[in-house]
């Protein structure tokens, strides 16, 4: 579930904001609104929040100096500005400093979740395209593997390939160009499980 922290200095825009929109229902849990970006940026590395939905003028630091530094925290934050100003240059700076999107307090519940759902898309997507990038390298240490223990795995393209790619192998040129390749079947943790591994012929 993603976890959304409001922070505004005045409780009744924090309390206004956590209740009149169903939340858990769109999905994100949650967390205590923070009354300061002080204490929100005292909060962020232990409650690790996706979505910030951040006043720009409070006490102390302003919500844009908390989108720079959480940003410096976790790049991948998504950091919304809801403020009572419509001034253009607020809109500059937030955008430099990683702002997601900047709404106005005016702004109906409807205009807030559609940008805090595109928000979260954001997220979703970028979980989706390491998810993707992470199976594709699997996939790819596998089939190479294969390749060192089927094909012809003397040869040099090949052991500089697998040394780039199976950082826990290593893969050192023997003196007499061959390799062997040693595969191990373990079992007892439900499906049986293959691993493979080179070394030089003594």
């Amino acid at each position: 579930m993603i976890r959304l922290l409001i922070v505004d200095d005045e409780v009744i825009i924090r309390n206004g904001l956590s209740t009149v929109i169903d939340w858990q229902g769109l999905g994100f849990k949650l967390l205590n609104p923070a009354a300061s970006a002080e204490e929100a940026l005292d909060r962020i590395v232990e409650e690790k929040p996706h979505v910030i939905l951040t006043d720009i003028r409070m006490a102390g630091k302003s919500g844009l100096d908390l989108a720079r530094e959480a940003h410096l925290i976790n790049p991948q934050i998504e950091t919304i500005i809801l403020t009572g100003y419509d001034d253009f240059k607020y809109a500059q700076q937030a955008i430099r400093f990683g702002v997601s999107d900047y709404l106005l307090k005016t702004s109906r519940p409807e205009e807030i979740i559609r940008t805090v759902m595109k928000a979260k898309q954001h997220i979703l997507q970028r979980r989706e395209n390491a998810r993707q990038d992470h199976t594709h390298r699997l996939t790819y240490r596998n089939r190479l593997l294969e390749r060192l223990m089927t094909e012809q795995a003397g040869e040099e393209s090949l052991i500089n390939e697998c040394g780039q790619h199976l950082p826990r192998i290593q893969i050192n040129p023997p003196a007499n160009g061959s390799l062997q390749a040693v595969v191990v079947t373990t079992s007892g943790w439900g499906v049986g499980r293959r691993f493979g591994a080179a070394c030089s012929s003594p």
